[in-house]
């Protein structure tokens, strides 16, 4: 389960998007506190409790996904401009 703290007590709010047709997207070697910058600062991250994932490749992986989602949620690009961007990294697994 690759689910932390964080997920776990958000269950509901989960629960309540899938509901309404949402994903429940994964990266590998990430936690919760991984989906902000500390990861770009070593001697940050090492203090804060971050995954295993390196801080660079995270935050492509955000910021090209994040991107995909709003072209296609925003600016209505197809569906499958998402889907292509979650297929482009091995550590992005979608969970349901």
């Amino acid at each position: 389960d690759s689910c932390d703290e964080f997920c776990r007590r958000a269950t509901v709010d989960f629960d309540t998007v899938m509901g309404r047709g949402g994903r429940h997207i994964s990266i590998a070697g990430s936690v919760h506190q991984n989906f902000q910058d500390d990861g770009l600062f070593p001697a940050i991250a090492n203090r804060v409790g971050l995954g295993s994932i390196d801080g660079r490749r995270m935050t492509d992986i955000v910021r090209d996904t994040v991107r995909a989602f709003l072209d296609v949620n925003v600016r209505r690009n197809a569906a499958s401009d998402f889907a292509a961007a979650l297929s482009r990294y091995p550590e992005v697994s979608v969970i349901r």
